[in-house]
């Protein structure tokens, strides 16, 4: 059999992307019959790409069948397994500490739930009880209660599903009893421990930095910073990937052949055996060091398969060896191309080793840094929807200190504080000092720079193969990529144009609400989501990405119905992000009751309460009902059965409307049948979180929906995000995120 191709190694690979776009994987294997057409015809790349399809498509079947059943959420179960991910310890919203761990499956009491591999587990604690929290390393065993993960779908937002298949996370679970945790001894896992508890004293934000680069500890990483980090662009440099890895290795090449620049070496052959086994050692050493996490295995896999050949004295050609590393993973675990490890590993390991370039060390490091921030640049701003203005200039002067000093110190500082520790700390004092004295110059700039700020604008998928294109045709074809990567730009720059009909988008935010209604250019967010003092809020993960990929800069209205947190709780982050012209509601102008107002044929009318109300704030809920062209859309906030029969009595056949938000996420103390018989709607939406602790929305509830003949009811939880557009000749178009021809991946059990 001829050896494969490059080109037979892609199609191969586009063959198993595309198995992740059926609905249903057993779509994939008839693709079988098309192998033998292919090998008779000599088509070799036809032959490859089916050949890719049907095994990417048999591992869907199999993870079908070994996905947890719908049964076994909410049941209490019996564990035993091993956490191997560094525990994240946070604070929880009710005082104590959450902390949360990946643990990789050895065994389940109920046999009925024996699919997951690994799971994401969570346990509760107080202050005085984290002596009791998971440990890395550790073989746990104890009683858990199985739930689902989250599984939020929104237009201009990637998919939850995706990060958690991606890192090979089936499903969730909360600690329900006491653990018995053993420590398995192991050499590596007592070294990371005891240099964690050794730099955990240190303060300096120098430290904090090292742990994340050098043990894969993010834990200490303040919300400020972060922030920075994004404004800068530079948050690669923390976060353990596939670019340190390779940088590292290039460093190591570089040095080790730095005696062959400056001189002559007697007996020297012109072999790099030894400069390409030392590289391999050392990278793998740091891989190590770090835990190992996927992302790191998968870049430190792509690097070997380059180098390898290479010190075997082969002649396999360097792109070759990593396109048959790359394929082979997507073989082995096609849902890796979810996430975006893989493919920022893959596009970082591909520009080293591929680079061809003979100039001088360290002209060579700094030309390659400045390469693989702007190729990688575009593939940020798709995976995390940012990217700096600032980012090139800012790694320009970070990302050589990062990696020729910070990271190659402080990993020489780890390996020498058995045996030499005055030399350790000088190593350690030396990483950490070098970032505490450039971060402070950096934010300083960054506040200076008042105009200058982060992108933050979703990618397209289009976009995102362009830049594949760029970054894979760079070194070979650069007429091609220099092409891909204008076209990438063109394409990130451009924004939807507004829409001239009325576009109501019922966001998917879990346990919450948010709702995003367009119009002739025009804009009003009715509610927030969840969220955080000074932490996580659904107005970051899912409002803001969404308005940035509608192309919305301005608010023209707010309105937050009341002050229950999963209705205001993004409420400060996106007052931080964008301009609001009129805040209604909770924290802002009382809303009042009749107030209405229109954007051309578009009406918008205040039913109810302030939403300021300190007592009784869910019935004093600020509503709206929206009419275009006689259709209507009522939303009502959290308020209960009595107040909606107080409004039925005032405002009477007013109400009527083919699209009813349910109050209260459908709880049973709202949507009465006297509401429903005025409301009289086609469509009835919930916005509730999937198995949430409420119970929302309560089967009372769904029972009255049922009875009403020719209702349609869809809850977020199932559907993910709701769209209704109002034309100007038809009823209301109700479209949902997800449907039976989504990827078979973003199904519910």
């Amino acid at each position: 059999m001829p050896p494969l191709r490059n080109r037979d190694l892609f199609a191969m690979m586009a063959g198993v992307i595309v198995s992740l776009g059926l609905p249903d994987p057993h779509w994939g294997l008839p693709a079988l019959g098309v192998l033998p057409v292919g090998c008779y015809w000599r088509q070799r790349v036809v032959a490859c790409a089916s050949l890719g399809l049907v095994l990417a498509s048999v591992s869907g079947v199999m993870w079908l069948d070994t996905r947890l059943p719908a049964a076994c959420l909410g049941e209490p179960v019996r564990i035993i397994g091993r956490i191997d991910a560094l525990p994240r310890t946070t604070p929880a919203e009710w005082g104590g500490w959450r902390v949360t761990a990946a643990l990789r499956v050895s065994a389940i009491s109920d046999n009925r739930c024996e699919g997951p591999r690994r799971i994401l587990l969570s346990q509760h604690l107080d202050a005085e009880d984290l002596n009791q929290a998971l440990q890395y390393g550790a073989r746990v065993s104890g009683e858990i209660k199985l739930k689902p993960l989250s599984s939020q779908w929104n237009p201009g937002v990637l998919p939850d599903q995706g990060r958690w298949a991606s890192r090979g996370i089936d499903v969730a679970a909360i600690v329900i009893g006491p653990l018995v945790q053993t420590h398995q001894g192991g050499s590596l896992g007592e070294f990371r421990r005891t240099l964690l508890d050794a730099w955990s004293r240190q303060e300096a934000q120098g430290w904090v930095v090292l742990r994340a680069l050098l043990l894969g500890d993010t834990r200490g990483i303040t919300s400020s910073l972060w922030a920075d980090l994004r404004r800068l662009g530079i948050v690669h440099l923390v976060v353990i990937s596939g670019l340190h890895i390779a940088l590292l290795a290039g460093l190591t090449a570089q040095l080790l052949a730095l005696p062959r620049r400056l001189g002559r070496i007697p007996r020297d052959r012109g072999s790099d055996q030894l400069t390409t086994l030392a590289t391999l050692v050392i990278a793998g050493l740091y891989v190590l060091l770090i835990g190992a996490p996927l992302p790191a295995q998968r870049a430190y896999l792509m690097l070997a398969a380059a180098k390898v050949p290479q010190l075997c004295g082969w002649s396999s050609e360097t792109r070759h060896s990593l396109l048959l590393a790359m394929t082979g993973m997507l073989l082995w675990e096609p849902k890796i191309a979810l996430g975006a490890s893989f493919w920022l590993s893959a596009g970082a390991t591909w520009i080293l080793v591929t680079d061809s370039s003979d100039s001088k060390f360290p002209w060579t490091l700094v030309r390659l840094q400045f390469k693989v921030v702007l190729l990688m640049a575009p593939m940020t701003l798709f995976w995390f929807g940012e990217a700096s203005w600032l980012g090139v200039v800012a790694n320009i002067v970070m990302l050589p200190a990062v990696t020729i000093i910070v990271v190659p110190a402080g990993f020489a500082g780890a390996l020498l504080s058995g045996p030499w520790p005055t030399l350790s700390q000088f190593f350690l004092t030396l990483s950490a000092q070098t970032w505490d004295l450039l971060m402070p110059i950096a934010s300083a700039w960054l506040l200076s720079c008042g105009a200058c700020d982060v992108i933050s604008h979703p990618l397209s998928l289009i976009g995102f193969v362009l830049v594949l294109v760029s970054v894979f045709c760079w070194s070979h074809h650069r007429r091609a990529a220099v092409l891909a990567y204008l076209l990438t730009i063109t394409v990130a720059l451009r924004s939807p144009p507004p829409t001239s009909e009325p576009l109501v988008t019922v966001l998917d935010v879990g346990q919450g609400l948010a709702v995003v209604i367009e119009s002739g250019g025009k804009t009003l967010v009715y509610d927030t989501g969840d969220g955080y003092p000074d932490g996580f809020s659904q107005a970051e993960k899912t409002l803001a990405p969404y308005l940035r990929s509608r192309g919305i800069e301005v608010i023209d209205v707010l309105m937050v119905s009341h002050a229950d947190r999963d209705h205001s709780g993004g409420l400060s982050f996106l007052r931080d992000q964008m301009p609001i012209h009129r805040h209604l509601g909770f924290a802002g102008e009382p809303c009042r009751n009749g107030e209405r107002w229109r954007w051309h044929a578009l009406e918008i009318l205040i039913v109810n309460g302030s939403g300021q109300g300190e007592v009784q704030t869910n019935d004093q809920s600020c509503g709206f009902l929206m009419s275009f062209n006689g259709y209507r859309l009522l939303a009502l906030g959290d308020i209960s059965t009595t107040q909606e029969r107080e409004m039925v009595r005032y405002w009477r056949k007013t109400l009527a409307s083919e699209v009813l938000l349910l109050a209260h996420h459908g709880s049973r103390t709202s949507t009465s049948h006297a509401l429903l018989k005025w409301v009289d709607p086609a469509w009835a939406l919930i916005s509730a979180g999937r198995e949430n602790r409420f119970g929302h929305p309560h089967a009372a509830v769904l029972q009255r929906l049922g009875q009403r003949r020719g209702l349609h009811a869809l809850n977020t939880a199932e559907v993910g995000a709701i769209q209704i557009r109002f034309t100007e000749k038809g009823r209301p178009r109700v479209s949902r995120q997800r449907h039976d021809g989504s990827p078979y991946w973003l199904k519910l059990p």
